[in-house]
């Protein structure tokens, strides 16, 4: 059941990303550029309908507390942002966009998605020096 939820859940995210326009990169450049911020604003909703839900959610017991967690900050998290960022801004898709580009049949999404990969590979093969670094 757990698997059935997530892809009906994940196929509906994919949906809601393409109805909004979030698949189409030249909609994340405007909105990154400020020239358009429909984008944004249903960024912003679905923020606030999120919420919504597990206010209410929560104390009828449909959701877990428990799963709600906040990363604690320190140099690692910072520069992994800052290199996500960049990806994102460079790429004009972060990975949900990106699983929706490709869903649409847009082949340069193929390419950011194989680049995240390789780099989630790469972080896999240097993660034990990164701990000792200090960084996380």
């Amino acid at each position: 059941m757990t698997v059935f939820l997530a892809l009906l859940l994940g196929g509906f995210f994919g949906f809601a990303l393409h109805r909004a326009g979030a698949s189409h990169g030249d909609n994340i450049l405007r909105m990154l550029t400020l020239r358009d911020l429909y984008l944004a604003k249903a960024i912003v909703f679905a923020i606030g309908m999120t919420s919504l839900f597990a206010w209410i959610a929560v104390p009828l017991g449909l959701l877990d507390p428990g799963h709600f967690s906040v990363k604690p900050t320190h140099l690692g998290v910072l520069l992994g942002g800052l290199i996500f960022g960049v990806g994102f801004a460079l790429a004009a898709y972060c990975p949900g966009t990106a699983l929706a580009a490709l869903g649409r049949g847009r082949p340069d999404a193929l390419v950011y998605i194989g680049g995240g990969l390789a780099g989630a590979f790469a972080y896999m093969l240097v993660h034990e020096a990164v701990v000792r670094s200090g960084l996380l």
